[in-house]
């Protein structure tokens, strides 16, 4: 299975505005990757929105806002690569036990690229419902108990 068969989707748990600029600053949200009959989420993630300027051309009146809007703006914000410098972060040290040529001093981080956490949670999610597949090939399906 590859992540672009699993159907990805969002839903909103809040939306929080700062009551005196009534700006959204806060959302709350699941994201959620169906495949057939298998599903899994990510629940309760939260991104904050910096403050936009109203007399912006791309800015959206609060009474106008809709819920494609906010879905928008999440996933924008989650699919942003956070890029680096790799280098100011590699290790120097010589780790004992460890073969010259896995040494992290050694290894090649040419074109070396940070995945988003939109990719992270779909990796997550993909790897879950491959579990819950193989789960039920072996009739091994985990059921939550209640009392």
């Amino acid at each position: 299975m590859n992540i672009s068969d699993i159907t990805w989707s969002y839903s909103l748990q809040k939306v929080l505005k700062n009551s005196t600029t009534g700006l959204i600053t806060e959302i709350v949200y699941t994201f959620t990757g169906t495949h057939g009959d298998y599903t899994s989420s990510v629940r309760h993630n939260k991104i904050h929105l910096s403050s936009t300027d109203p007399s912006s051309a791309d800015f959206i009146a609060i009474a106008s806002v809709t819920e494609a809007n906010v879905i928008s703006w999440i996933d924008t914000a989650i699919s942003e690569v956070v890029t680096f410098d790799i280098e100011l972060a590699r290790v120097t040290d010589i780790i004992p036990g460890l073969e010259d040529s896995k040494q992290p001093k050694n290894q090649d981080l040419t074109n070396f690229l940070h995945s988003s956490p939109k990719q992270q949670m779909q990796q997550n999610i993909k790897l879950t419902i491959e579990k819950q597949m193989a789960d039920a090939a072996a009739k091994n399906v985990i059921v939550e108990h209640t009392f």
